[in-house]
C-alpha cells in the first residue's frame, strides 16, 4: 500500500536563516555526494530547512530502519549528510537536524518547522556556544 498523498519524501540536513540563503541555493559549493535529487529549500517564517528529495525505497519509514542497519549505506548518508552541512555552513549558521530526519513533502518540513520554530530561532541567534543537533 503506498503513501496517502503523492508528496515526495524530503530529507531535512539543516535550517538556516531565510536571509542567508541566496538565490534559492543553501550551500556553495555544493557538496560532492547527496542522497538523491539535489538540494532544495523549504520556507517558513523566516526559517529555511535545507532538503533533498529522496527515495521511498529507502528512506520510508520501515525500510529506514533497516538500512540504518547496513554499514555501507549508512556511511554513503552520513558522507552526505556532512558534506551538506559543511557546504552550507561555508556560507552561514547552520543549526543540523538528526540524521535520517525526513518528512513527507514540504507541507511536512513546514508542520517541522512550525514546532521546531522557537528551539531553532534561538539556535541561530546564538552559534558560537554549544551546538546540538534538533530532532
Amino acid at each position: 500500500m503506498g503513501p496517502l498523498t503523492d508528496e515526495p519524501l524530503l530529507y531535512v540536513y539543516a535550517v538556516v536563516r531565510s536571509a542567508d540563503v541566496d538565490d534559492g541555493q543553501p550551500a556553495d559549493p555544493p557538496p560532492d555526494v547527496t542522497l538523491g535529487g539535489g538540494l532544495a529549500t523549504v520556507e517558513y517564517r523566516g526559517l529555511t530547512a535545507v532538503v533533498e528529495e529522496v527515495p521511498e525505497a529507502e528512506f520510508d519509514e520501515a525500510p529506514l530502519r533497516a538500512r540504518m542497519e547496513d554499514p555501507d549505506w549508512l556511511a554513503n548518508v552520513v558522507r552526505a549528510h556532512h558534506g551538506v552541512l559543511a557546504a552550507a555552513g561555508r556560507r552561514t549558521t547552520t543549526v543540523p537536524l538528526r540524521l535520517g530526519t525526513v518528512r513527507r513533502g514540504e507541507p511536512g518540513v513546514r508542520r517541522l518547522l512550525e514546532e521546531e520554530e522557537e528551539s531553532l530561532s534561538e539556535a541561530l541567534d546564538r552559534p558560537a556556544e554549544g551546538r546540538r543537533e534538533f530532532p
